[in-house]
């Protein structure tokens, strides 16, 4: 199978004599493609590029991307090698919202606690690689790199994706393997029922105490099979478990189909609970539906 989850994670990193480049990205479910890309200004003219790199590789999930850069030259470092970032505009533009915000919303907040709160967002200030500091300006040629950084960080994401898929695989094989077996059980149960509605329909004539021709009894009895049948349904999940293993074959993304087919197995499994007389067959039913929410639940992480 060829199952890749939503969720996943990569990263990469990309150095120089000049400059280095961390990049970053994680992917949680979602039912479309989010893609949310956290640029350094300076690649802001390469946000389309890279995001049609992200939507090659990734069709479905919130995608978040970290790209960092900075100079490793005249860099400043502490005793312990580490570096520190801080994006004073960014600095200055949430400390300008916070003011603006705290006017509109007539609560009167300490420049402190203000200044508290923005210096604990990442994005502002935080540590960073020996030497790593944000650089000015940068050259065009930088976006082969660039680009490189995030292909390989996609690499990691999908091999991140593919593995959380294989847990998917073997979970929904384990969970229709056990629906299988409930949907025989339906039909053993099924195959007894002119057995039982003749059983049924005998005893309330005994305790009418009337006599009546058998061959109208008979008739009566098939017209009561006949309207609690469920062997259309029966075939209709029988080849919706086939579409479904086929699915899972595809090299493509099947989630959104995978949702689709799981629905119509609802369909039949509750059409079967409303027609069944047999209490053998409702306690089955049961036990269909709850595989089936379980399979459900591991669908919606699937790509």
């Amino acid at each position: 199978m060829s199952l890749k989850s939503m969720t996943g994670f990569g990263s990469a990193t990309e150095k120089s004599d000049q400059f280095s480049i961390v990049v970053e990205v994680k992917s949680v479910n979602n039912r479309y493609l989010d893609l949310n890309l956290k640029l350094p200004t300076i690649y802001s003219q390469f946000e389309g590029s890279l995001s049609k790199l992200v939507k090659s590789r990734v069709s479905r999930g919130r995608v978040e991307l970290l790209v960092r850069r900075g100079s490793l030259e005249n860099s400043n470092k502490t005793e312990s090698g580490l570096g520190v970032d801080f994006d004073t505009t960014l600095f200055q533009e949430y400390l300008d919202s916070y003011k603006k915000a705290s006017e509109l919303a007539t609560v009167k907040l300490s420049k402190e606690t203000i200044i508290f709160e923005i210096l604990r967002k990442k994005e502002v200030i935080c540590a960073s690689e020996p030497g790593f500091v944000e650089a000015d300006e940068i050259d065009e040629s930088e976006f082969e790199i660039l680009s490189s950084s995030v292909e390989k960080c996609l690499e990691a994401l999908v091999a991140s994706r593919s593995f959380e898929g294989l847990e998917l695989s073997k979970a929904l094989d384990q969970m229709i393997a056990e629906f299988r077996i409930k949907l025989e059980e339906v039909e053993q149960f099924a195959a007894a029922n002119y057995s039982l509605f003749s059983e049924r329909f005998n005893q309330r004539l005994e305790k009418l105490q009337v006599e009546v021709d058998q061959e109208r009894i008979n008739q009566e009895i098939a017209l009561l099979v006949d309207k609690h049948d469920i062997s259309e349904e029966l075939d209709r999940l029988k080849s919706h478990l086939k579409q479904f293993s086929e699915t899972l074959d595809l090299n493509s993304p099947v989630g959104r189909k995978l949702e689709f087919i799981t629905q119509e197995f609802g369909r039949e499994v509750n059409t079967i609970g409303s027609k069944c007389q047999s209490f053998d067959i409702s306690s089955v039913v049961i036990e269909m539906k709850s595989i089936l929410e379980k399979i459900k639940e591991q669908i919606l992480n699937i790509e």
